[in-house]
């Protein structure tokens, strides 16, 4: 029986994309509405907690003009606003999500290549896709714009926290060196036995002027030089910008109290990144790993960051089950028929076992399958099985060249968007009118 090749798929392309683009256009709004309420939450949550344990404790702590209520009115309103557009914005922004296994035979690179393109441009979008390593192919992770947007506020309040830190250290380590300076004066007038000499010849007076100096905000800038009075003139100007540091830092930290919210949700947006790309690959060695690593993958795909290429490595002896449970819990299979082999053949039997060649969509390199996709008297005993299970099922084909890796791309997204969530298969797929060849 020959087999139906089709070059494009004509479906809801454009509107699904700009349905998608609206929704993150919502989300994102709700998303910043909800971080901008996150800042109104703090100061007006302190005023409440101070309300409540003042009426605990049958004290008044603000002024009675002060408008207590109002102040907790919208401390309610401001947190269900935060607590609700961050929920919501962020699912829309993430929109719904199906996994979507893909098989191929190790080695063969165009599959790779074109499937790889359509993940990264468009299907990663809305499918999460799961593949067995042949140590080839290579994992897509999270969308570039979506690292350098978070990874760009992770390294500010990074950047901000080392400056603190090293402001505070600083501090410490220059006022120590400072004590030590005069330790080791201290000892060396001791050793001397001339406590009395060193007052009169202005040893002590010149330390007492470096402190004033630096007290009455002047840079003791002539008593630079290399002895110990020198020394603890440094120090003590460095120790003096520091400690301006200090009170910059603290003055900022008190201001910037009410957006903890929005460092906080930089900072476990960062951590979500950075755990997604840590699981765009994963391995399984043991039989009994199967299911957790499948509920992990799937688990990790309804996520806000989450890997749009998994790459799954799997022992030998343990593949075929491993098959089986990502078919059972994949929305679609992806199935490239390009070149044929044994196991290939096992798959094809067993997703038709399961009863998933309805949610299966059939892929093959445009040169190749046309070899032996007319059911000639040229074709293989496996090509014959495989072309009678695929029946009128339509293959989509590919060519590797960038324009056929976007024609391929844009029609691989039309034949997911007509595989219901559930599921079921949608007719279309089977209805498609074959094009010619670009």
């Amino acid at each position: 029986m020959p087999i139906r090749l089709v070059f494009d798929y004509p479906g809801r392309q454009i509107t699904s994309t700009i349905g998608r683009w609206f929704a993150r256009l919502i989300g994102s709004v709700l998303a910043l509405t909800g971080l901008l309420a996150t800042i109104v939450v703090v100061p007006t949550g302190l005023v409440t907690i101070g309300d409540v344990l003042a009426t605990l404790n049958h004290e008044q702590v603000f002024e009675p003009g002060f408008p207590v209520r109002e102040v907790e009115a919208g401390f309610a309103a401001s947190l269900v606003v935060a607590i609700a557009g961050l929920k919501y914005g962020r699912r829309l922004v993430r929109g719904r999500r199906s996994s979507v296994l893909f098989l191929r035979r190790f080695g063969f690179d165009g599959s790779m290549q074109v499937v790889t393109y359509a993940v990264a441009n468009s299907v990663g979008a809305r499918w999460r896709l799961v593949t067995l390593d042949d140590e080839e192919i290579a994992p897509v992770g999270v969308s570039t714009m979506s690292r350098l947007f978070f990874g760009a506020g992770e390294r500010l309040t990074w950047l901000a926290r080392t400056i603190g830190s090293g402001i505070l250290v600083g501090f410490q380590w220059t006022t120590g060196a400072m004590w030590g300076v005069v330790a080791i004066q201290a000892a060396v007038i001791g050793i001397n036995g001339s406590w009395r000499r060193a007052l009169i010849d202005g040893t002590v007076d010149r330390y007492a002027r470096i402190f004033s100096s630096i007290m009455e905000r002047h840079i003791p800038v002539k008593y630079f030089d290399v002895s110990l009075p020198g020394a603890f003139a440094v120090l003590a100007t460095a120790a003096g910008f520091l400690f301006i540091g200090l009170i910059v830092v603290f003055a900022a930290l008190i201001a910037l109290l009410p957006l903890i919210g929005v460092v906080v949700f930089a900072s476990s947006s960062d951590e979500a990144l950075r755990k997604a790309e840590k699981a765009k690959t994963a391995t399984i060695t043991q039989a009994s790993h199967i299911d957790d690593a499948v509920r992990d993958i799937s688990h990790r795909g309804r996520e806000t960051f989450a890997p749009r290429l998994v790459v799954l490595r799997v022992k030998s002896s343990i593949w075929q089950p491993t098959v089986t449970a990502l078919a059972n819990v994949a929305s679609a299979t992806l199935l490239d028929i390009s070149e044929l082999t044994e196991n290939m053949a096992w798959e094809l039997g067993e997703l038709q076992r399961l009863g998933a060649l309805d949610r299966c969509i059939f892929i093959a390199e445009n040169d190749r399958i046309a070899r032996w996709a007319d059911g000639g008297p040229g074709a293989t005993p496996l090509q014959s099985q495989v072309a009678a299970v695929i029946g009128d099922c339509a293959v989509l084909t590919y060519a590797t060249n960038r324009k056929g890796m976007r024609r391929f791309a844009r029609a691989l997204y039309g034949m997911l968007l007509d595989i219901p969530a559930d599921g079921a298969t949608g007719h279309a797929m089977r209805n498609v009118v074959p094009r010619p060849s670009a």
